[in-house]
Order: structure tokens, then C-alpha cells, then sequence
């Protein structure tokens, strides 16, 4: 689910055409420590969610709903592709 919720962060990113270095900055990170978890070299505490989240003005709760809909979505293409 780890690497669900850095999608997520990352579509986020995406959208909102934000650089690591900038989400990092409006965070309250390092560029270093924020790649780490966006490449999930590193795992995301709640801390990081909750100051990405506010950082990206998206709500925790909805930061974590997306991430399950991507999880479940893996979940489906690993199934058809073990049958």
C-alpha cells in the first residue's frame, strides 16, 4: 500500500505541477528525504502524510481513499495476471 500512497502523492504532484524540491520545501523536508519516500526507498510515516497532504491542500482522508482505490486496482491486475 506503501507504494499506492506515493502514486498518489505523485498524481497529485503531477496535476498540481509541482517539482519534488518545491513539495519538499512546503512540507517542511529535504529534497533528499521526500525523493526517498516518493521513489519508496524510505517509508512514509503519518507525519509525512499529514504534511504532504496539507502541503498539496489535500485532505488526509481523501489521500488515503485514493491510495486504496490504487491498491485494489493493483490487487485486480496481479489476480489476472496469475490466471
Amino acid at each position: 500500500m506503501a507504494s499506492s500512497m506515493s502514486e498518489a502523492i505523485r498524481g497529485h504532484m503531477g496535476r498540481q505541477h509541482l517539482s519534488g524540491n518545491r513539495l519538499a520545501a512546503m512540507a517542511g523536508v529535504s529534497q533528499n528525504y521526500m525523493a526517498k519516500r516518493l521513489r519508496d526507498d524510505a517509508p512514509l510515516t503519518l507525519d509525512d502524510v499529514e504534511s504532504i497532504s496539507a502541503a498539496l491542500g489535500v485532505p488526509v482522508l481523501a489521500l488515503f481513499n485514493e491510495t486504496a482505490q490504487l491498491a485494489a486496482k493493483r490487487r485486480l491486475v496481479l489476480i489476472r495476471d496469475t490466471n
